[in-house]
């Protein structure tokens, strides 16, 4: 009897770098499950039940994302928003980059330069010149973003410091400044005072009534914004957001230093009866602060003083709030106990365009929100 040959099916080779469409949905959920952020804080930023629902808020229309799949799976992506932004005081079109994730079997092929190129493509086709990204300590997508073109200009712009604010006490609110829930009637004033303040911040988003619809338009409503006001004009706001209904982090690592940090914590709360902090492979339940703006420390203070008693008692571990490391408005955490993981906010130059006045100054303070990414 004649023995057949038994014939091994080709491997799936890399598909060409594309736009993802709403049929890449589970692939791209996927794919967040199995490529964690690996630094002091190891997570996995999960995108349940929907990928698109957070992409939808980014950006003046919604993030694009590109992917690179393999058969069935997406096996790299990366995410790029254009918008309208606040650069040397002037406003500028440039576009936030983020969600750079390679499939953990497939680092260092290639595919991860791969799908930056093509991102770096299409900002040169749309004349973007700088956009901005963040970076962890540890994570590759400061090497991926330099490999992606051999002009592609990299910058460390900013330290960004990431703060869990820990609940406790109550706290006592600041006096001069009072504290209210937004309304309908405050919004062209929210909007006059982002454009204002946050106009001197680099990268922040040029706010107009559509952004502002569209930060309102998911489960982060005009209900969860609350105001500060001195002498009775608005001089900040920001949002509490529960936004696990679109993303959730689920704790896979702590560093040695945190897991005594936590530990610590933990007998803190079992006496005092507060959530306790996670173990490796559960959620992290907690509350972001977004879309902060404010004229002084002492507006954001009372602010966050006002979310903490609120909702001190709603399950959440912490307040979670990015702020420029070196700006005035870190001055507003002074009064609160807290875990810090710092960050660069870096600046990408596309190839083929000269950056020249839409560079941002190194010595201004920038803006970045990390309930958006």
């Amino acid at each position: 009897m004649r023995r057949r040959n038994r014939i091994t099916p080709a491997p799936h080779m890399p598909e060409p770098a594309r736009w993802a469409t709403p049929a890449d949905n589970a692939a791209l959920r996927e794919l967040c499950r199995r490529s964690p952020i690996v630094g002091p804080v190891s997570y996995a930023l999960e995108r349940e039940p929907d990928f698109f629902a957070l992409t939808a808020l980014q950006g003046d229309d919604g993030g694009r994302v590109a992917v690179i799949a393999e058969g069935q799976d997406i096996i790299a992506m990366a995410m790029m928003a254009p918008m309208r932004a606040w650069i040397g005081g002037e406003i500028r079109q440039s576009a936030y980059l983020g969600d750079l994730k390679v499939d953990p079997r497939h680092r260092n092929s290639g595919v991860g330069g791969r799908v930056v190129r093509f991102i770096g493509d299409a900002l040169k086709r749309e004349e973007i010149a700088v956009s901005s990204f963040l970076v962890l300590a540890g994570n590759p997508m400061l090497e991926m973003i330099e490999s992606g073109g051999a002009h592609f200009g990299v910058r460390n712009l900013r330290p960004i410091r990431n703060s869990f604010i820990l609940f406790g006490s109550p706290r006592r609110p600041s006096s001069g400044v009072s504290v209210s829930r937004a309304s309908p009637d405050d919004i062209p004033e929210m909007i006059e005072l982002w454009n204002r303040v946050n106009g001197q911040r680099s990268f922040a988003p040029v706010l107009d009534e559509t952004l502002f619809g569209r930060w309102i338009s998911s489960s982060l409503t005009l209900d969860c914004f609350r105001i500060a006001r001195r002498e009775g004009r608005i001089t900040g706001f920001c949002a509490g957001w529960d936004a696990t209904a679109i993303k959730q982090i689920r704790l896979l690592r702590l560093s040695p230093a945190l897991r005594v940090s936590t530990a610590f914590y933990n007998l803190f709360a079992a006496v005092t009866r507060r959530p306790r902090f996670p173990r490796p492979g559960q959620q992290l339940r907690f509350l972001y602060v977004a879309h902060a703006c404010a004229e002084r420390p002492e507006d954001l203070e009372s602010l966050l003083i006002h979310l903490h008693n609120e909702h001190r008692r709603a399950g959440y571990l912490y307040m979670d709030l990015a702020l420029d490391r070196a700006g005035p408005l870190a001055a507003a955490l002074r009064s609160f106990r807290s875990m810090k993981i710092d960050f660069e906010l870096c600046e990408a130059y596309t190839p083929g365009l000269e950056p020249g006045a839409q560079s941002a100054p190194a010595d201004q303070n920038a803006y970045f929100d990390i309930a958006l990414v």
